[in-house]
């Protein structure tokens, strides 16, 4: 599935909650903090026919909170290292960690990125990753259910970026060549636009899959498709 595939970013996103805000509320170590057009309160909806999904999203310098149908997160960023509470499925677990930070500039993610990371679960499995300008990188051993709903899989995953381009993302602008546990991804970010294309070898069914997905952000909106027929709407609520 993409959206798991691309885990390596977003839990990479999602972890570096650990990092703290300064007093008006940006990001010591290159979050945009208050300034950043993500804060506030998202309406998502995941449609493919005849099935919709529904979520709420709320983003802040200091919190981040999902709540959706069989899902939701909680991430408290008040203090140094991250508090996340997570349920799938009626499947709780409680996620924490540590963070060593370094400046990265991500642009418009309101949460500082860049640094070493340790995260682990309520009762056992246990990630750590890293974040830097060119370069990402996430192992993970001993993942159970929900952990590895959240936290990729189990394995190495990393991310090299090739050539670099403009993006609303900062750092994240260019094209990078992602390894996963299962396959491989050419990810690309370039201006407003995100665009992925994963290839998976699933050993047990002896097939290799390939699914894409396309995101657009503008202001107070995002948007996009998977070769799946998956459409992904956001908006936020002014």
């Amino acid at each position: 599935m993409t959206l798991r595939t691309l885990a390596l970013f977003s839990s990479l996103a999602l972890m570096a909650c650990s990092s703290s805000s300064s007093s008006d509320g940006s990001s010591s170590t290159g979050g945009s903090g208050s300034a950043s057009p993500l804060n506030g309160t998202w309406d998502v909806l995941i449609s493919t026919v005849p099935e919709e999904t529904k979520a709420v999203l709320v983003i802040s310098p200091t919190s981040f909170e999902l709540d959706g149908t069989n899902t939701y997160v909680a991430v408290d960023l008040s203090r140094n290292a991250p508090s996340i509470d997570g349920k799938v499925n009626n499947i709780t677990d409680h996620i924490t960690g540590t963070h060593a930070k370094a400046s990265v500039d991500f642009g418009q993610l309101p949460f500082a990125l860049g640094g070493q990371w340790n995260l682990s679960g309520s009762t056992r499995g246990h990630c750590a990753g890293s974040a830097a300008a060119d370069a990402l990188s996430l192992d993970c051993s001993d993942l159970t259910w929900p952990l590895s709903s959240v936290l990729s899989s189990n394995g190495r995953s990393s991310a090299q970026r090739s050539s670099k381009l403009s993006s609303i993302f900062g750092e994240l602008g260019g094209k990078w060549d992602v390894y996963l546990p299962d396959g491989f991804c050419n990810v690309k970010f370039e201006g407003n636009e995100f665009y992925a294309e994963c290839t998976h070898n699933l050993s047990s069914l002896a097939t290799v899959t390939t699914d894409t997905i396309t995101m657009t952000f503008n202001n107070g909106t995002a948007s996009g498709t998977t070769n799946g027929k998956l459409e992904i709407s956001a908006h936020r609520r002014w």
